[in-house]
């Protein structure tokens, strides 16, 4: 109440240019005063009074803490809210109306060299209060014990002022509010539509990057793919050419071996038989010794004869191992040549082997193709098994 006190003087005394003096007032004087003022003769918030920034607390305190000379009060925030051209709506704190005294003057002084504003949002300029202050004052009026059912105001005209425009800011206020609040709700869901719009923009790139990138990557193991079945191809049909041909020489080095091998015994036939024409020659020559006399003309035209017999055979003999041994060389030749030249496909088949398996580790093939370079490399190592030399 000091503090309404002194707003009301001070308001009044600057409006109407009087001096620094009021001239004390009892209390019966006051409820009087106070009961005949109405909400339109108080100047709450006169024109020079009219600021941005209010002072509602200092450093330390949940409010603005005034000293005098008897002490020390808190200032009403809601008071200075209302002088500033605001409804008054909520209650003042209780903390906020609770006096200093002793030891917190001199932290009150400290708190004032650090007070805290705060600025303005709203202009309404209404100098309504809603229902729950009005209470709120009728409670303060009955602690304070105020006698208002004693003093009869002096103009009987003069009645309560209700303030219709404190309900209609209220109205408007809350329908402001639902409108921000509204607005707010849109303005949310456009900035999540915004953002899933966004976000699915994003993704369809990457998608398409993706893509593009999976395709180009298809493309190239295509083409690595149609490379690599036509190199196979044609060392499959090189392979199968070398190991119809080296089939081929494998029968012909049998057939020369088994050839050979008749010569062979052929020769140790005829061996056997010059053997037994030399002993049918020895014996003979003793023969020839013993009919020397009888037919020595006779004898010696057979004996000749049977040389000249056994040497034909033995020319003849000497002359098929010579043919035999001819056509051994010649099938070796050839079994060289083919397996060098199966050699030389061998050394270029683990080459492209092992190329397309380095691209099969670096690129991420199918299983039915991974399956086919093993296959691969299996049938290669059966074949480098086979030629090795024993």
């Amino acid at each position: 109440m000091d503090v309404l006190a002194d707003t009301y003087f001070l308001s009044t005394n600057a409006a109407s240019g009087g001096g620094d003096w009021i001239s004390p007032m009892t209390k019966e004087e006051w409820v009087r005063k106070l009961d005949e003022a109405s909400e339109k003769l108080i100047h709450w918030y006169p024109p020079w009074n009219e600021r941005e920034h209010v002072i509602i607390k200092c450093e330390g305190y949940p409010n603005v803490p005034l000293l005098g000379t008897q002490g020390a009060i808190n200032y009403n925030l809601e008071l200075m809210v209302l002088q500033v051209g605001y409804p008054t709506i909520t209650l003042p704190p209780e903390e906020a109306l609770t006096p200093f005294k002793g030891v917190h003057h001199r932290k009150i002084w400290r708190a004032w060299n650090n007070p805290i504003k705060k600025g303005t949002t709203e202009k309404l300029r209404s100098c309504g209060a809603f229902l729950e202050y009005r209470h709120w004052v009728e409670e303060q009026v009955k602690t304070v014990r105020l006698p208002w059912n004693k003093i009869q105001p002096r103009d009987s005209s003069t009645q309560p002022y209700e303030v219709q425009e404190t309900l209609e800011v209220e109205r408007l206020k809350r329908s402001l509010d639902k409108t921000k609040a509204e607005r707010a709700h849109w303005k949310r869901k456009l900035e999540e539509v915004l953002e899933e719009i966004h976000h699915e923009k994003h993704l369809n790139v990457e998608i398409t990057k993706k893509a593009r990138a999976e395709h180009d990557a298809r493309s190239r193991i295509g083409s690595c793919l149609k490379a690599a079945d036509k190199e196979m191809c044609a060392r499959r049909a090189e392979r199968d050419q070398v190991a119809i041909e080296k089939e081929r020489l494998e029968k012909t080095l049998l057939d020369s071996q088994r050839r050979k091998d008749e010569q062979r015994e052929q020769f140790r036939q005829l061996q056997e038989k010059m053997h037994l024409l030399e002993e049918e020659l020895t014996r003979a020559n003793l023969s020839k010794e013993h009919l020397k006399e009888q037919g020595h003309k006779s004898l010696l035209e057979l004996v000749k004869s049977k040389d000249r017999r056994c040497q034909d055979i033995a020319d003849s003999a000497q002359e098929r191992v010579n043919v035999a041994t001819a056509e051994t060389s010649s099938w070796k030749d050839k079994f060289f040549k083919l397996a060098s030249l199966a050699n030389l496909a061998l050394k270029d088949i683990p080459r492209s082997l092992q190329a397309a398996e380095g691209m099969a580790d670096f690129m991420k093939l199918p299983r039915e193709i991974t399956g086919f370079l093993g296959l691969c490399r299996e049938f290669y190592d059966q074949l480098r098994a086979r030629v090795a030399p024993p």
